[in-house]
């Protein structure tokens, strides 16, 4: 993903933002004003109980504890979609190894997600949940 981060809210990286939304059929709420963060976007998603905000090249997508991947279902993620396409990572994990992921011992409650691909993946495997 192209790395949208800048020191003032720029339109073009907006509407980006607003299309990587679309494209991964993903609710895109718009905000009042900018936020005050890396990439400074007037949009974030939304799918069931998890948001999406857009950072320098990657999504962050979190939610709430109660809402968390199970162990077992983020697993199931990772043998659906091979990540070395996908690059969805759980808990921002960079550079991990296999043997890492498949030994989790907690919940999944924010994934780093740096492609297009991985972002619609990721929103098409929370559908069927």
């Amino acid at each position: 993903m192209e790395n949208l981060a800048v020191r003032e809210y720029n339109r073009d990286a907006d509407e980006k933002v607003r299309i990587e939304l679309e494209i991964a059929n993903i609710d895109v709420q718009k905000l009042p004003a900018p936020l005050l963060a890396e990439v400074k976007t007037r949009y974030m998603g939304q799918l069931g109980n998890w948001k999406f905000s857009r950072a320098w090249s990657y999504w962050v997508a979190e939610t709430d504890a109660k809402h968390a991947l199970s162990v077992e279902t983020a697993l199931r993620l990772y043998e659906k979609y091979d990540p070395k396409d996908t690059r969805i990572r759980p808990h921002g994990l960079a550079g991990g190894s296999d043997e890492d992921i498949r030994n989790w011992n907690k919940p999944v409650d924010v994934y780093h997600i740096d492609t297009q691909l991985g972002l619609c993946k990721f929103a098409e495997f929370l559908r069927t949940l």
